[in-house]
């Protein structure tokens, strides 16, 4: 009888045994470690959303350069030529035209106009910085 007690415990004992320390070999994983340039690298290879990271930081940089342009000065030209079917003409007594020196023998069909705009920011409010965060 003291056989079998001695039996059961050794079976009890073996069986803990293997039910404790053989999951952890069967589960265990072997470690790989991993330096930070390969995890970036499997991040962009990995993840499409890793790849626009780089175009949305250089927009970002191109939107303060842009902001930053605001302060510059801004000239704008124009340049406009017509073509008049007929012309427009107003009846102009001679001696006012004689002694105001106007010349209404009527215009030319061929007309150009042309402007030149500057522009300046002197103030914005505090846009630009609000713009730029």
């Amino acid at each position: 009888m003291k056989l079998l007690k001695e039996k059961i415990i050794f079976g009890k004992g073996v069986l803990l045994i293997a039910v404790i320390i053989l999951p952890m070999f069967a589960c265990s994983q072997t470690c790989r470690h991993f330096t930070l340039d390969e995890l970036v690298r499997s991040a962009y290879e990995k993840y499409p959303y890793a790849n626009r990271l780089e175009l949305i930081k250089e927009q970002s940089s191109e939107s303060a350069k842009a902001i930053d342009a605001e302060w510059l000065t801004h000239v704008s030209a124009s340049v406009k030529s017509s073509y008049q079917s007929e012309i427009s003409s107003i009846d102009i007594p001679k001696d006012i035209e004689n002694k105001f020196g106007i010349n209404t023998d009527g215009g030319k069909k061929l007309q150009y106009q042309g402007g030149l705009s500057v522009s300046q920011l002197i103030y914005d409010g505090g846009v630009s910085s609000i713009k730029k965060e």
